[in-house]
């Protein structure tokens, strides 16, 4: 049952979401679905919580989400001040790691003008979840890894999955596009991204 009153509404709001991953991984889809589901913050680059502290949740009944690509506007976020501004807030740190497969990945990022060859998006997707995950080896803080195509695949099982380890009280409903599609399938593509990691 959905709601913020009583012990059950309270569990569900004791919520603030990381949701960490590489650039062109699906943060943004991941954060939408969190917001759909409930959850106070944003799907764009600009992120309230940059700039605002995190409530306390005796003052926002609403679990937060906070997105965080890596790199972000073309710095690498450290991800230590980003949990020591979200722990302290009465609520329960958990994160949520977006991955997509490397090659559509890359090519996205190149796509989009986050790099400028294959080479740098590749080294870039490494290097994001080093961070990431050396992050969470050394935290107790819990963590589950959303991939984009089991998005695409199946995408009620797989939001309910991640909507009922989360603790949140709703599954939404998102139309979601395979933007894989474009990236694979062509010996041009193949053949531009073996000239630019040489």
């Amino acid at each position: 049952m959905a709601g913020g009153g009583g012990a059950q509404g309270d569990q569900i709001s004791r919520k603030v979401i990381l949701v960490l991953g590489p650039e062109s991984s699906g943060t943004r889809l991941a954060t939408r679905i969190l917001i759909e589901a409930g959850c106070l913050g944003d799907d764009g680059h600009v992120q309230r919580w940059d700039t605002r502290p995190i409530p306390d949740w005796a003052d926002e009944k609403r679990p937060i989400v906070w997105r965080r690509s890596l790199p972000h506007g073309g710095r690498w976020p450290d991800l230590y001040q980003l949990v020591a501004r979200a722990g302290p807030t009465g609520r329960d740190l958990l994160v949520v790691v977006t991955v997509r497969e490397w090659w559509a990945c890359a090519r996205s990022q190149v796509r989009a003008g986050h790099v400028p060859g294959m080479g740098q998006a590749l080294s870039h997707i490494s290097l994001a979840y080093l961070r990431i995950f050396s992050l969470l080896a050394g935290s107790s803080i819990p963590y589950y890894v959303l991939p984009y195509e089991a998005l695409v695949l199946h995408p009620g099982p797989t939001i309910a999955g991640l909507i009922e380890w989360l603790g949140l009280a709703r599954v939404p409903e998102i139309e979601i596009r395979d933007e894989n599609a474009k990236h694979y399938g062509t010996r041009r593509n193949q053949r531009e991204s073996e000239s630019t990691i040489r």
